[in-house]
């Protein structure tokens, strides 16, 4: 009943320089990718704060990494990748148009469909997608048990959005179950009917849901009111909302009243508002994941030799390690994330002489190729990447010694697609990484001052500075080296490293508050910790 449609994504883009006309790339690096073992020493230590618990970091062989437990489940989703099921209640055709555009959007590998005319699924169908669409254009096979599967889906953590005419009480077509009943739905269900042509009014176009949607109209809506708690991003102009949101039990759930069914009595973006819930609540995935348990790892780096590895970690255990690719001389690893959309990390080097940047392809820490990326001005370094305009692609993020400045290149892989000025960094203070600190979605800077060892967050809204805080102070002999979520909560914590006695260390945050901290590995002699 599930009928699969794979895509192969392309994109062409024009190149827009606002600080500079980039080189392009031609082919770069050779493969360089022996696995071998590498092994840390790790001790069980004291408390770094009266926060801090200690945690004893295992050492472990390569060997031992091959006997972990299988991969959890969530494995089948690369970090930033989208596979989507709709499931349509619709007894004439295939809701084609519809589904063309979201197979259109960045990163979407599956479309897949489910007549729910003739069944419901089962969850254990649903969590084989991580966005699950459905709507209803003729009467549900079972109105109740569809409800039920969407609230589970939901509470699964699955992305569950709905469209009309699942809130038209008029008929079968009415959705009910938990999803209705259970605080999930957005909107109130109705017998109102609105329709006629209509292009809705988008009222906040900064909201996640709205990244790069400019227009939204559709004939065949409903005359909805919002639920308690549920907000509107777009409203039609004769009234009703259009799209919304509503937070249950710490999921959130979407609904789009328009029609989108195979009448194509639509037009607009509808494809990238549904594609867009993914990438707002599921984010991009952890950006240094190198053996795909959504647990972020340690990144070192060799100077005498340029040898890499990673450190597989579990929260602050090490687990096990394997060495990476070798850098040629001359170039510098400054951070990792995932460019060519496989789900998997990738290294992002920068020439300093030469102000080349390049990206190197990995497979786990297997080099698998190489690409020039732009050469920047001089004056600038590359000093951290993330995605700052919500494709879940990573950015660059340069900065200017003499002047402070920072600055956002948009990248499409290793292709400038455009570029933006960041905020100017006070005297005294250094970009120690970027991250979402406070769960809006949008990566902010993290900020440290080497000399009164204090930390900072700027919450950004793209590169526009919003509001600062204070974080905490760095214990003596340490220094923050950037930050990422150990501890799974959907906050990123400090990682810090001292390089005198090559200890490493978590802090773990909620947003800018310290609320503990834990030693983990003991670096072995050479190596440092490069990322995060």
């Amino acid at each position: 009943m599930i009928k699969r449609t794979a895509k192969n994504i392309a994109a062409i883009f024009v190149v827009v320089a606002l600080l500079a006309i980039p080189l392009l790339p031609r082919a770069l690096a050779q493969r360089n990718a022996t696995e071998r073992s590498v092994a840390g020493s790790t001790s069980q230590l004291p408390l770094l704060t009266s926060l801090a618990r200690s945690a004893q970091a295992t050492a472990a062989s390569l060997t031992a990494i091959l006997n972990l437990p299988p991969a959890q489940p969530q494995v089948m989703f690369p970090p930033g990748q989208f596979r989507v099921l709709i499931a349509y209640a619709d007894s004439t055709a295939e809701p084609t148009m519809i589904r063309n555009q979201i197979l259109a959007e960045p990163r979407v590998t599956v479309v897949d469909l489910f007549d729910a005319d003739f069944g419901t699924p089962t969850l254990g169908e649903l969590v084989n997608y991580n966005i699950v669409f459905a709507f209803s254009n003729t009467a549900w096979n079972d109105a109740v048990a569809m409800g039920n599967v969407l609230a589970d889906c939901q509470d699964a953590g699955g992305v569950v959005v709905v469209g009309t005419s699942a809130w038209d009480n008029r008929g079968g077509w009415l959705l009910q179950g938990r999803w209705m009943t259970g605080g999930y739905t957005p909107y109130n269900s109705t017998n109102l009917t609105n329709f006629s042509n209509n292009t809705a009014n988008i009222t906040d176009a900064s909201h996640r849901l709205m990244e790069g949607v400019s227009s939204l109209s559709a004939f065949f809506r409903n005359g909805v009111t919002l639920t308690g708690e549920a907000s509107s991003v777009a409203m039609w102009t004769d009234g009703p909302p259009a799209v919304a949101y509503k937070p249950n039990n710490g999921h959130f759930a979407v609904g789009l009243n328009a029609n989108l069914s195979n009448l194509n009595q639509f037009s607009g973006q509808w494809g990238k508002v549904i594609v867009n819930a993914g990438r707002w609540l599921l984010g991009c995935g952890p950006p240094y994941d190198f053996n795909m348990d959504s647990k972020p790892d340690y990144v070192l780096y060799n100077a005498s030799t340029r040898g890499t590895a990673v450190w597989y970690m579990n929260n602050s255990v090490f687990l096990g390690g394997a060495f990476g690719p070798t850098l040629p001389a001359g170039w510098n690893l400054i951070d990792v994330a995932d460019f060519n959309g496989d789900g998997k990390p990738d290294y992002a080097l920068f020439n300093p002489s030469t102000r080349q940047t390049a990206i190197w392809h990995l497979s786990g820490v297997t080099l698998i190729e190489g690409v020039f990326g732009p050469t920047l001005p001089s004056g600038w370094e590359l000093v951290a990447v993330g995605d700052f305009n919500g494709d879940c692609q990573p950015d660059y993020v340069l900065y200017n010694a003499s002047t402070r400045q920072t600055a956002v290149w948009y990248m499409d892989n290793n292709v400038f697609v455009g570029s933006a000025y960041g905020p100017t960094l006070p005297a005294g203070w250094s970009l120690a990484g970027v991250a979402d600190f406070n769960g809006d979605g949008i990566t902010d800077y993290l900020l440290f001052n080497a000399s009164t060892r204090q930390t900072a967050i700027w919450y950004l809204s793209g590169v526009a500075f919003v509001s600062g805080a204070f974080g905490p102070t760095i214990a003596s002999g340490y220094q923050l080296t950037g930050a990422a979520d150990f501890m799974g909560i959907g906050s990123p914590d400090y990682v810090l490293y001292n390089s005198s006695t090559r200890q490493t260390a978590i802090w773990y945050l909620n947003n800018n508050i310290l609320i503990g901290s834990a030693f983990g590995p003991t670096l072995p002699p050479a190596w440092s910790l490069i990322a995060p």
